[in-house]
């Protein structure tokens, strides 16, 4: 960056140079991002695990179109906007619709933690993790939970901070968000110049 900082658009480039499209498994955090190869004429698309950002996907004919919200394709010359009514139904009911549908027929999303490669050869499609329920911390004493979850929570917000001067916390009076700012507050000296 201009301020000699690594910026997160460098460091995404970096791991794609270093791993191409197995960066993800390097990556922490919500995140959507989209890469073109001009080389290889491919472009790489990828969302996070947990979905916490969204990636909206149409095909015009060989052509996708994407953004980060269903809205911003509404509008493109020769979509028609038709409503899927099934998953408006579905998400109305409160019944978890297809993660890759939308409201609209014709657009998709990229599921939470699936990789895309877009290329002359064709599309390719990929889960790129999956949570695993069978695996189980046992540790001797209380403490050592609370530990092992500190230094998680205290990494996961370090990571957040590395790009931001101004750093704010909605809280809502909860433990959770009372914690979050807590831990911040004890590393913004880090982050901070």
């Amino acid at each position: 960056g201009a301020d000699g900082r690594i910026t997160d658009a460098e460091l995404l480039l970096w791991a794609f140079e270093r791993w191409g499209g197995d960066c993800v498994a390097h990556l922490s955090g919500d995140f959507v991002f989209a890469l073109w190869d001009r080389l290889e004429c491919s472009l790489f698309l990828a969302r996070d695990p947990l979905g916490g950002h969204s990636v909206a996907l149409y095909w015009q004919g060989r052509r996708l179109v994407f953004a980060s919200e269903v809205q911003a394709l509404l509008d493109l010359p020769g979509f028609s906007p038709v409503v899927d009514e099934d998953t408006v139904l579905r998400t109305l009911a409160l019944v978890a619709p297809d993660e890759q549908r939308t409201c609209f027929r014709g657009l998709t999303y990229l599921p939470a933690a699936h990789c895309m490669a877009v290329s002359q050869a064709g599309v390719r499609q990929w889960r790129y993790w999956v949570p695993n329920p069978d695996c189980r911390l046992y540790y001797r004493r209380d403490e050592e939970y609370v530990d092992h979850l500190l230094d998680i929570l205290q990494q996961a917000i370090a990571d957040r901070l590395r790009g931001f001067q101004c750093v704010g916390v909605s809280l809502s009076g909860g433990n959770d968000s009372t914690l979050i700012a807590a831990c911040a507050a004890r590393l913004m000296p880090k982050f901070v110049p």
